[in-house]
C-alpha cells in the first residue's frame, strides 16, 4: 500500500459539533461519510484491524510508576534546562547512525565553519529528495520554503553579530502536525472554519 496524504477533515468546537449533526442527517450524513472514507482508503484500516484477532488498543501504562520510579523522574524533571540539553553530546559508536544535536549545530554557527541558511537548504533538499521517492515519503504536510529561508538568513546575521535568540535560534525543528502553528494548513475544512489561526 502507499503512502498518501489524509485529505480529512481535523475539527474541534463548534465546526466538529455542526459536523458530527451533518453526519446525522438522514441521506446526506452516510454520504459524507463514505465519500470521507472511500477518500482516505479507510478499508485499509478495516483490513489491517482484522488481521489483529483479539489485541485491544491499550490508551494507559499497563502498569503505573512505582514511587521511587516516580521520584527519580521527577528529580530529572527539576533539573532538565534547555541550556544543558544544548550542551549534550552523543556518544556514537564507528558505522552506527549519528543524528544532529543542539551543541552540533549551534557550536557550528558561532565557529562560522555552518550557517542556519545552510542548514535549512540542506534541510529542504533533504525533504525535497525524500518526496521524490517512489512511494513519497511525505513526513511533512506542510513545509512553507519561503518563510523557514526567511528565519533562518535572520539567525544566520544574529549569528554573524554575536547576537543569537538562543540556544534553539537556527536549529531546524519539525512540528507535529496536531500542533496550532502560524502557516499550519492542516485541512481545507479547518481552514474554512479558522480553526488553526494562532
Amino acid at each position: 500500500m502507499d503512502l498518501v496524504p489524509i485529505e480529512a477533515p481535523r475539527l474541534t468546537g463548534t465546526p466538529l459539533k455542526v459536523f458530527s449533526k451533518l453526519t446525522r442527517f438522514p441521506g446526506l450524513g452516510n454520504t459524507v461519510l463514505k465519500k470521507i472514507k472511500k477518500d482516505n482508503n479507510f478499508q485499509h484500516v478495516r483490513e489491517f484491524a482484522s488481521t489483529l484477532g483479539d489485541v485491544m488498543p491499550v490508551y494507559v501504562p499497563l502498569q503505573p510508576p512505582s514511587a521511587e520510579v516516580l521520584a527519580e523522574h521527577t528529580q530529572l524533571a527539576a533539573s532538565f534546562s534547555i541550556e544543558a540539553l544544548a550542551d549534550t553530546s552523543i556518544d556514537v559508536k564507528d558505522g552506527s547512525f549519528r543524528r544532529c544535536t543542539i551543541h552540533d549545530y549551534t557550536s557550528r554557527y558561532k565557529a562560522g565553519t555552518a550557517t542556519p541558511s545552510q542548514v535549512i537548504t540542506a534541510v529542504l533538499d533533504a525533504i525535497d529528495a525524500s518526496n521524490a521517492l517512489s512511494p513519497p515519503l511525505l513526513a511533512f504536510i506542510k513545509v512553507n520554503r519561503d518563510a523557514v529561508l526567511q528565519e533562518a538568513a535572520a539567525a544566520t546575521e544574529r549569528y554573524a553579530r554575536g547576537t543569537p535568540l538562543g540556544v534553539l535560534d537556527g536549529v531546524p525543528v519539525a512540528v507535529k502536525d496536531e500542533v496550532c502553528w502560524i502557516f499550519s494548513t492542516l485541512s481545507t475544512f479547518a481552514q474554512l472554519f479558522k480553526l488553526n489561526v494562532i
